[in-house]
């Protein structure tokens, strides 16, 4: 999935994709440290 939309994820805000996995923005971020 991150290669197929990983340009339009970044234009997204942190809070609306996190929402949407049903976590906190917080985890998130620390996810996508560890991916990037």
């Amino acid at each position: 999935m991150i290669e197929e939309y990983g340009i339009t994820l970044n234009y997204i805000p942190l809070k609306d994709i996190a929402s949407y996995l049903g976590i906190m923005p917080q985890v998130l971020s620390k996810i996508r440290k560890r991916i990037f």
